[in-house]
C-alpha cells in the first residue's frame, strides 16, 4: 500500500505544542502522536523560564486510539524541540509510515 509523505504544512510549528497539547494523526495503517516532553503549558512563560523540551513521537498500528493501544505496540523516537527536530520527527514517520503500511 503506497501513501502519500506526511507534509511540513499538514502540522502544526513548535508554537502549538508550547500550549501542552499533543497532535495526533494517521498515514494509511500507521496512527502517531507528536507532543512536547514534557508536556505542559508553557506559551505564556518567557523562553528562558521554559526548560529543556524535546519532541516525543510515536507510532503505532491502527485502527485503536493511543490511549487504548498496548505499550509494546508502540515506536517512541525523541527529537530536538526545534524547527529542524520537528521536521527530523517528519522525515521519521514518513519512513515509519512506509514501513508499516508495506506490512501485510
Amino acid at each position: 500500500m503506497t501513501v502519500e509523505p506526511i507534509g511540513e504544512k499538514e502540522l502544526f510549528t513548535v508554537n502549538y505544542y508550547d500550549y501542552g497539547e499533543p497532535y495526533y494523526g494517521s498515514r494509511g495503517k500507521m496512527n502517531f502522536r507528536i507532543a512536547r516532553e514534557p508536556m505542559a503549558n508553557v506559551h505564556f512563560k518567557a523562553p528562558d523560564e521554559r526548560g529543556e523540551a524535546k519532541f516525543r513521537v510515536t507510532v503505532w498500528p491502527g485502527p485503536y486510539a493511543y490511549a487504548v493501544t498496548d505499550e509494546k505496540q508502540k515506536k517512541t523516537q525523541e527529537f530536538e524541540y526545534t524547527g529542524e527536530g520537528l521536521s527530523a520527527a517528519i522525515r521519521w514517520l514518513n519512513e515509519q509510515a512506509s514501513s508499516m503500511n508495506e506490512e501485510e
